[in-house]
């Protein structure tokens, strides 16, 4: 489907960036559907199993890393034969009085050994890129899903994952130190699964304890500087939904707070050194930023979120998402993109008209899904809607 809108809403000039313009190619449940847009907020509303979500996951794309739900794209193989509408994901950005395309999916080749390799693609404008990191130069995507309410119950690694993504946008190079962490963090374990520790071995492993101590400061700064924006964020913009106070929980970061870099990288790397016996019979690595965790308390109440009901956890959530976006918004000048699958169920008309009205404060694109358009109705002459039936999009 393609259609053009009448301007049938006020423009939202300050509402930027924003897609204007969205194309899914064999994506999820969409063969091929595109449609146009005003820089305004959206709302998609639709029955269970219409097809929002899917259009949340493609948009979320955008970013770098592997979406909503941490999958690889859906979309058709490219091959020669193919141009840039068979492209998984194509959307069409506008930030301030220019805009951008940016076009996303998976291409297959077959080596020498005829292994199929897939390898994710991203163009700006129709130029190839090297680095997801590119997306960043656009716009931050930033998403709240149902499926992440359960992020105070469960392990740490879901909660590092989710400030790791938020740390991103302000830190380009936070997620490349990390996989570079990781490398060297498999690297060491190998060398202890492989060899007996001897004077040669103790130096080559004196080396890579070095560079992931290094490594490990930089991503524990990079974490503990956003989440102290975070915890000063102003807490009368927060309105009704609850302050909070975070924090990661680690021994790097708990060193961190009473002694210099310096010295907290030097006891790291003698404690790497003391545990590799004990490393080598488990073939993990005890210590490091890859064990921390996020901790989050409800200040209201000095309460953590662990603690609180399923329904509290969800409101500590949003306001951890709406911090953040407000944070970016007063330090970016513009606020990040926002998916939000099904944020307003559950949520008293109260909490439902402020959390509105925080998301136009904020004054960036946001999309919204839900049932019924009544859900919106106290925000209708600000939102665009889109109806999905049975993954066709109705723009009316």
């Amino acid at each position: 489907m393609h259609s053009n809108i009448e301007p049938f809403l006020k423009k939202a000039t300050d509402s930027l960036p924003a897609i204007t313009s969205l194309t899914l190619s064999n994506f999820r449940s969409y063969y091929h559907t595109t449609f146009d847009l005003l820089p305004n907020p959206v709302a998609l509303v639709g029955a269970n199993g219409s097809g929002k979500t899917n259009i949340l996951e493609a948009l979320s794309f955008l970013a770098p890393g592997r979406g909503l739900r941490r999958a690889k794209l859906h979309v058709i193989r490219n091959n020669k034969n193919t141009s840039y509408h068979d492209w998984g994901v194509r959307a069409v950005v506008q930030k301030l009085d220019y805009k951008t395309c940016i076009s996303t999916g998976y291409q297959g080749s077959v080596d020498n050994s005829e292994t199929l390799k897939i390898k994710r693609i991203i163009k700006i404008d129709d130029v190839l890129q090297s680095n997801q990191s590119s997306l960043l130069d656009l716009l931050n995507v930033v998403w709240l899903t149902p499926q992440m309410e359960r992020i105070f119950s469960e392990g740490a690694l879901e909660r590092r994952r989710f400030i790791d993504k938020l740390v991103h946008f302000f830190d380009p190079d936070h997620s490349d130190r990390i996989a570079r962490f990781d490398h060297f963090m498999k690297q060491r374990l190998q060398i202890l699964k492989t060899y007996s520790i001897n004077h040669k071995i103790s130096l080559w492993l004196d080396a890579l304890e070095k560079q992931l101590a290094e490594l490990a400061i930089a991503i524990s700064d990079s974490r503990s500087n956003l989440i102290n924006i975070l915890n000063t964020v102003d807490k009368d913009y927060m309105e009704i939904f609850p302050w909070l106070h975070l924090q990661m929980k680690g021994i790097i970061e708990d060193w961190l707070n009473i002694l210099p870099a310096l010295e907290v990288e030097e006891k790291y790397m003698a404690l790497l050194a003391e545990t590799r016996i004990q490393d080598k019979e488990t073939q993990t690595m005890s210590i490091g930023p890859h064990r921390s965790d996020l901790l989050v308390v409800n200040k209201t109440n000095s309460m953590a979120a662990a603690e609180c009901s399923t329904g509290e956890q969800k409101v500590l959530l949003i306001g951890l998402i709406l911090a953040y976006a407000y944070a970016q918004k007063t330090i970016k000048g513009t606020g990040p993109l926002l998916l939000l699958d099904e944020i307003a169920a559950h949520l008293d008309e109260t909490k439902k008209s402020y959390l509105f009205k925080i998301l136009l404060n904020i004054k960036s694109q946001f999309w919204l899904t839900g049932l019924t358009r009544e859900a919106f109705s106290s925000i209708a002459q600000d939102i665009q809607f889109l109806t999905i039936s049975k993954s066709v999009v109705y723009q009316l």
